[in-house]
């Protein structure tokens, strides 16, 4: 149907590695403030694009195999804690990557094939929780502090795939639908 469009993102596919599995574990304990996500579906996202026409997907999914099957295989790491839009008022908490290079060369290498009119700033980070409506803002930002202060080490991680997911919004949480899959190049020359 002509006109129909798509909530749509790019994104890398995060493995549920075990010290992530125990922070994320640990932190939800802690209070009932935030929503915490599948570790099923975590992935960084590359490029968001709130309204994808459905009829251009399939020509942008033969431009962007280009990029991702010649993109070598991305080893990077999960270094630090924050919050969108700041820590004084956490809506949304993550886990943010090393600012790799290949990373930010990736999201570079998507621009021309990407929606003119998408949000074009680019932080590298895992949500791994969302508040819960209508929270004091205190509650909030006491409940950033204590999963501050718990133990956290930098976890390596190697990320080999790049998928189109649609996202569908609902009373439970996102949903998430693989519209397609890239394996990235074995290569990292």
């Amino acid at each position: 149907m002509t006109g129909e469009t798509l909530r749509c993102f790019l994104g890398l596919p995060i493995p549920a590695v075990e010290v992530l599995l125990k922070a994320a574990t640990a932190a939800s304990a802690k209070t009932g403030c935030f929503r915490f996500t599948d570790p099923k579906l975590w992935h960084l996202t590359l490029a968001f694009m709130p309204a994808l026409p459905r009829d251009s997907i399939s020509e942008l999914i033969t431009l962007w195999s280009g990029v991702f099957t010649t993109t070598p295989t991305i080893q990077t790491s999960i270094t630090r804690l924050g919050a969108f839009p700041s820590s004084d008022q956490p809506e949304v908490i993550w886990w943010g990557l090393n600012p790799d290079e290949s990373i930010r060369a990736l999201h570079a290498a998507l621009r021309p094939w990407l929606p003119k009119d998408i949000d074009d700033r680019f932080h590298p980070h895992v949500t791994i929780a969302r508040v819960n409506r209508n929270q004091p803002d205190h509650h909030k930002r006491e409940f950033f502090a204590s999963i501050s202060k718990l133990p956290f080490e930098t976890v390596p991680l190697t990320l080999s795939t790049v998928c189109l997911y649609e996202s569908t919004l609902t009373q439970a949480g996102p949903r998430y639908a693989i519209l397609e899959r890239w394996t990235l190049s074995d290569s990292n020359c």
